[in-house]
């Protein structure tokens, strides 16, 4: 309890910021809307309806957070209501990135304990830690980087576990929506996914529906 209150004392923002503080704010838009998703969705796309200068298009590459915000927002609204909930909630989807990272870590540990000798995997992480997260810290982007880390190491975990169910693909293509960029590492989802399965009819379809499927329904947005 002591080590959670001083994580949240230090790695922690305590506010939003950036263009994660766009996201929450078309995320309440949408909330206090009377507007259905597939409407809320269409009403942007009129340029007359936009906050900022492509906005339209921010929201198409962000979907992905707006409905993680969308979901905590709706936990919320199911609390009663006090003084300061809404500092909470803020405070809340701020806490989520450093959360996700720290919780990274925790996986990787987890993932490795019996393969790496347990020194050496501590000291590796704390460095990674450190390291990265003081860069990601002060990046009005570090939600994206941490949210990356954080399904890139439940990944690996699954794949050292020899847990092969359909997270895997659904993870792979959360990891594209987060960054494009990493459409650059589907040879390394296959190969790691596919190691140690036969390739064959079967098993290509129960990787590649969901992880196409996603990926399609995304673009669709």
């Amino acid at each position: 309890m002591f080590f959670f209150i001083i994580y949240l004392i230090i790695f922690s923002r305590g506010s939003i910021a950036g263009d994660y503080e766009k996201i929450f704010d078309i995320s309440q838009n949408f909330i206090n809307s009377d507007l259905s998703l597939v409407n809320f969705i269409a009403n942007l796309a009129d340029s007359k309806n936009l906050d900022f200068a492509n906005q339209n298009s921010f929201f198409k590459h962000n979907f992905f957070f707006f409905l993680i915000n969308i979901f905590i927002i709706k936990i919320f609204n199911f609390l009663p209501t006090f003084p300061g909930l809404a500092y909470v909630l803020e405070y809340t989807i701020a806490l989520l990135p450093g959360l996700l990272f720290s919780s990274s870590m925790l996986i990787t540990y987890n993932t490795y304990k019996k393969k790496i000798d347990t020194n050496l995997l501590i000291i590796s992480i704390i460095f990674f830690w450190f390291g990265t997260y003081i860069v990601n810290f002060f990046s009005k982007k570090e939600f994206f980087e941490n949210f990356f880390f954080f399904f890139f190491f439940v990944r690996f975990f699954l794949i050292e576990k020899k847990k092969k169910n359909f997270m895997i693909p659904v993870i792979d293509a959360f990891l594209i929506l987060i960054r494009i960029t990493c459409f650059l590492l589907i040879p390394l989802f296959l190969y790691t996914y596919f190691k140690n399965n036969k390739i064959n009819f079967k098993n290509l379809i129960y990787y590649f529906i969901p992880f196409v499927g996603i990926l399609f329904f995304f673009l669709l947005i």
